[in-house]
């Protein structure tokens, strides 16, 4: 661990700190940032590639020992005050990290489907981050394999995205802004029963979803639903019964039942 005490929150070390509300993440980008010292704990656990870390200076003791194991890891210290004028926002966690967005070669090898089971969650326009991050961290929590995210998805790095996630994208296996349509063909030649979750009566109702060994459960935007050329390749169209005054869940919750019916289903 170095750590390095600074005064001056307009140093230029600190540039990718600087502002954070107004600087909003891209695919461009090549670094994220992550916030508070539970998720900041848990990018150190992963994979992923950590550039720095910015500590209040009264909670520098607090670190977890994964940080204090990267001998060569730069922790910059600032008091409070000036943390917030750094990042543009009153900021309490007492700590941030800036991670690099591991490029498409580091976080996805060619799919093989095993012997076994497999879940895939395919997502189609969601551009709420909120929403995104509660549908990784449902990933997360119900085993999925793979997470697809199509054009126009909101960036899974994105600092909401991976707050609201509680980190289970530093370990999820993704693949973001890919075309939709080619990769439900390329599942469904790998045997992949899809399933399309709607809002429609007609659809087929989630406990009468047949078990299948490899699944994908494709969700879409709140606002417009899953795009009609993507729905005419999934194999079922499954919506969740409920009370005849509520006309929808939100998506992240959708999924979040549809994920647990699917491997609910496989335990018997």
């Amino acid at each position: 661990m170095s750590t390095i005490n600074l005064t001056d929150p307009d140093d230029d070390r600190l540039a990718s700190y600087r502002d954070l509300p107004q600087s909003h993440s891209s695919r461009r980008a090549d670094r994220f940032i992550v916030e508070g010292r539970l998720l900041v704990e848990r990018l150190a656990r992963s994979a992923l590639s950590i550039e720095s870390v910015l500590v209040d200076r009264s909670r520098l003791s607090l670190l977890p020992a994964e940080l204090i194991q990267h001998a060569a890891l730069p922790i910059y210290v600032l008091p409070d005050e000036s943390i917030c004028r750094l990042v543009g926002f009153d900021f309490h966690r007492g700590v941030l990290a800036c991670a690099r967005r591991p490029s498409p070669s580091d976080s996805y090898e060619v799919r093989a489907f095993g012997p076994g089971n497999w879940l895939g969650l395919v997502v189609d326009r969601v551009d709420n981050p909120e929403n995104l991050g509660a549908l990784l961290r449902s990933a997360a929590a119900f085993g999925v394999d793979e997470v697809l995210l199509g054009r126009g998805t909101v960036d899974p790095w994105s600092r909401r995205v991976v707050r609201v996630s509680m980190g289970a994208v530093f370990t999820l296996r993704m693949r973001d802004g890919v075309d939709l349509e080619t990769e439900l063909v390329a599942l469904t030649q790998g045997g992949v029963q899809v399933a399309a979750m709607v809002a429609d009566d007609e659809g087929t109702p989630l406990p009468c979803l047949p078990c299948a060994a490899r699944r994908a459960v494709v969700v879409g935007q709140e606002r417009s639903g899953i795009a009609e050329c993507l729905l005419t390749l999934c194999h079922d169209r499954v919506t969740i019964p409920m009370q005849s005054n509520v006309d929808s869940l939100n998506v992240a919750a959708a999924a979040a039942i549809a994920l647990y019916s699917v491997t609910a289903a496989r335990r018997g």
